[in-house]
């Protein structure tokens, strides 16, 4: 993907992509870093942008984030956002509805972000986080009864405090970003030297290991 083809791809579609991951996240900050780590892999790989590959380049950095900060890291995938990562580690949830949704694996939560917060059918849930579409109903039965026990035990009206707890986060999502794609760019082109030092490294080590077998030989 050109630099050009991304600018148009996030004036079209930047809004919208900010405010899934604003749901995912529940923080300005971390959802601009997921939508810039998310991007970063699609315009470096794929030359498919549509809402289907987006939506499964977002829950995919939202899982992995969730699995690096399992583990006690705060740093990002993406070297160039190494800075943001580690000023975003933790989210602040403003909500009950919010601090226990937080609190559900990854999986669940983008399951319930993308059915109530998004609308999406299950067919379309089941693209974005994997799987039949024919459980993604019993996933998000599933995930609602967890939250609701977050929330202090069975609620009969969880799903209507998620959605409305949805809506509103959507609807402070900030104002579009101008400077997203330049700062996915910077990260793209991070990621290429990041790489390439990488290869070079391993080359020059390979290097080193056959002189070595040829002396000893």
């Amino acid at each position: 993907m050109t630099d050009a083809e991304l600018a148009v791809l996030l004036a079209d579609r930047g809004p919208a992509l900010l405010r899934i991951a604003h749901l995912l996240t529940g923080d300005d900050v971390q959802a601009r870093e997921l939508v810039v780590e998310a991007l970063t892999g699609v315009a470096g790989r794929d030359a498919r942008t549509d809402d289907r590959t987006l939506r499964r380049a977002l829950v995919a950095a939202h899982a992995a984030w969730h699995r690096r900060t399992r583990v006690g890291e705060t740093v990002s995938a993406v070297p160039a956002l190494n800075g943001l990562a580690r000023g975003s580690a933790a989210v602040t949830p403003r909500t009950p509805v919010g601090q226990a949704l937080a609190q559900l694996p990854a999986r669940s939560r983008a399951v319930l972000v993308l059915r109530h917060g998004e609308h999406l059918s299950d067919a379309d849930v089941a693209d974005a986080v994997g799987g039949d579409a024919a459980a993604v109903a019993e996933e998000d039965r599933a995930a609602l009864a967890r939250l609701g026990a977050r929330l202090g035990g069975a609620d009969d009206d969880v799903a209507g405090q998620l959605d409305r707890h949805l809506a509103a986060l959507a609807a402070v999502t900030g104002p579009p970003d101008p400077d997203l794609a330049a700062t996915v760019r910077d990260a793209r082109r991070s990621q290429r030297l990041h790489r390439a030092g990488l290869v070079a490294l391993l080359s020059f080590l390979l290097a080193v290991a056959v002189l070595v077998a040829l002396t000893v030989s």
